[in-house]
């Protein structure tokens, strides 16, 4: 039955499902949920990924957090970085800028992940940056072995 009265099925239609048989089936549907979302976030690690930032973290001052193309949000360390818009330099990101990030672990409902550099939008697509951002991820991976933070 709808709460809402303006509907037909709130005027037409009877609550009759016990409280406990809803919860418990809201609790087996949040179950399903959270599982497969995990699966589809693990299945992404080790990726790398073209992220817009929003800004800083609501957890950490020291985390920003941006959005991918499938609007997942990835957080990740707020530190400095290649800025391939304007050769040779290293800057940190910030809210709109285009960061290459490669995917390290993840929640159900949030990735975490490397900044590897700023970029723009359009040659992350046309893969004219491949070799420099293969690059990156070599690095970035030589760096974390045997520190255990490597998760890919």
């Amino acid at each position: 039955r709808s709460r809402d009265l303006k509907t037909r099925a709130y005027h037409r239609l009877k609550d009759d499902v016990p409280e406990e048989v809803k919860r418990e089936r809201h609790s087996r549907l949040r179950e399903y949920h959270y599982s497969n979302a995990f699966l589809l976030n693990q299945a992404q690690i080790g990726e790398v990924q073209l992220l817009l930032v929003e800004g800083v973290s609501k957890r950490s001052l020291t985390e920003l957090q941006g959005r991918n193309n499938g609007f997942t949000k990835i957080i990740f360390p707020d530190k400095l970085i290649p800025d391939l818009t304007s050769s040779g330099t290293v800057r940190k990101p910030v809210k709109g800028d285009y960061v290459a990030a490669l995917v390290t672990s993840c929640t159900s409902t949030v990735l975490r992940g490397v900044p590897l550099a700023i970029l723009p939008l359009q040659e992350f697509y046309a893969g004219t940056m491949a070799e420099q951002l293969s690059s990156l991820v070599t690095a970035h991976r030589y760096s974390t072995r045997g520190s255990g933070n490597c998760r890919t």
